[in-house]
């Protein structure tokens, strides 16, 4: 007979069981504490961001999620204390900051090259399909209209202005 004071997860697979679905519940409760605990930023210049996460920190910004999407906030625009929290130092920041505009200008200059590349191609690719067309109307139009021989036609004229069609002469 079982003794019934004893645990309802004596057997070493309920154990484990119990043991893994503990883990979840712990893992659950710490995410969703987590997201209550996000913060609200106001940076110097008024905006706010309501429920932040932060994605990435760079030597001059940090990206972050917040609640109305995302955005790249530099760090020269932070408050003191989360400038200290990210190791905010100007001219590091500076030189970050330089190399991205560097960086972002370059490839403005690729993607302007690459626009101009593209429609080029695709006037190219319209000119040939006209041409093409020409061609096909073309040869459409020889096909159903064959050039005449002197003295010959399809009525059975002589090509003279005053020749009646085949069927009304006699």
């Amino acid at each position: 007979m079982r003794d019934r004071r004893a645990l309802p997860i004596a057997s070493p697979a309920r154990r484990l069981r119990f043991w893994r679905l503990g883990t979840l519940a712990l893992g659950w409760l710490a995410l969703t504490n987590a997201s209550l605990r996000a913060e609200d930023w106001t940076t110097t210049d008024g905006k706010v961001y309501q429920g932040v996460t932060v994605v990435k920190t760079e030597p001059d910004a940090v990206t972050i999620i917040f609640k109305d999407g995302g955005a790249l906030v530099p760090l020269a625009k932070l408050p003191a204390d989360l400038q200290k929290r990210f190791n905010y130092d100007p001219a590091k920041a500076q030189a970050a900051a330089n190399a991205r505009a560097k960086a972002e200008s370059d490839n403005a200059q690729v993607l302007l090259a690459e626009k101009k590349q593209a429609a080029k191609l695709n006037a190219d690719k319209e000119a040939q399909t006209k041409a093409a067309e020409k061609e096909a109307k073309a040869h459409v139009n020889d096909a159903l209209n064959p050039p005449s021989l002197p003295g010959a036609s399809l009525n059975g004229s002589n090509g003279s202005k005053d020749d009646k069609p085949f069927e009304d002469r006699k």
